[in-house]
């Protein structure tokens, strides 16, 4: 099966819902040696996410997901933060969505069952100083955490502080 053993996945820009995204886990499934999914610029939702992060979760070589720019908000982050206590995930793409501060708290939670993680991309989003001092308290427990993007989000001083207070205790970060 010539999808199954598909090292990488590049279905960015494809127009994609949440039925496409629904439809798209029976392959996932198969894909036992995926290490790359790029759904970016897509219009993929909490609903699409929802059935997505049940297949994540049984993609064992997955290192790097990609889901920029599409329509995830808290209760999506609700679904994907379940789906990576049970993945590997070197690379998160995130940016670019409606990701508030509940979802920041969902993701937080799973942090630090993500020991892989080194990239976390949460630019341009709707994250606040609720979220981000979240962020702060997990960050420390994601050992290999090497870039964590905030950028163009609605962060004021205080969640910028908290964030810089973490910053000793993250070792690998730059």
């Amino acid at each position: 099966d010539l999808v199954g053993s598909a090292f990488e996945l590049p279905v960015a820009r494809q127009g994609w819902g949440d039925v496409e995204a629904r439809q798209l886990v029976a392959t996932l499934r198969s894909c036992t040696r995926l290490q790359c999914l790029d759904l970016c610029q897509n219009r993929i939702g909490d609903t699409g996410l929802d059935s997505l992060a049940v297949a994540i979760s049984h993609c064992p070589q997955l290192r790097q997901l990609h889901l920029a720019g599409n329509e995830i908000g808290d209760l999506g982050m609700a679904y994907l933060a379940a789906a990576l206590k049970k993945c590997r995930i070197q690379q998160l793409g995130l940016d670019s969505n409606l990701i508030g501060d509940v979802g920041a708290g969902h993701l937080a939670e799973a942090l630090p069952s993500c020991a892989s993680l080194q990239g976390l991309q949460l630019g341009r989003n709707e994250i606040g100083d609720s979220g981000a001092g979240e962020l702060a308290l997990a960050m420390p427990r994601c050992p290999n955490l090497q870039l964590l993007d905030l950028s163009e989000n609605e962060v004021s001083d205080l969640g910028a502080e908290q964030l810089a207070a973490a910053l000793p205790r993250c070792g690998k970060l730059k």
